[in-house]
């Protein structure tokens, strides 16, 4: 469970065949805040935000594709059920939403 004011921060070096996920310890602990998307290739097109929306995810998932292949996630605990997340991730192919 997060703790007020508590700070993470988890460098991925590289996600290979499995995925690589960060959950709560509670389907009650969500998640709120971004990951930036950034394509691996430098494609503008596929530089995307995605946001948690704060009802229902307590897991992110990088998949060494889509959902991520390398990055920094920074978490900051704001209250006992709540982790602020900060996540800068690269993938592949048409990327999407790391969070469920």
């Amino acid at each position: 469970a997060p703790t007020v004011g508590a700070k993470i921060k988890i460098v991925f070096g590289a996600v290979t065949s499995n995925n690589h996920t960060i959950t709560c310890d509670a389907t009650s602990t969500l998640y709120e805040g971004y990951a930036l998307m950034l394509d691996n290739d430098g494609t503008a097109a596929q530089c995307k935000v995605f946001a948690a929306d704060e009802s229902d995810d307590d897991v992110f998932t990088m998949n060494g594709g889509t959902t991520g292949i390398c990055g920094t996630v920074e978490l900051v605990g704001l209250s006992n059920n709540r982790w602020q997340m900060q996540a800068i991730v690269y993938s592949s192919g048409t990327v999407a939403t790391p969070f469920a």
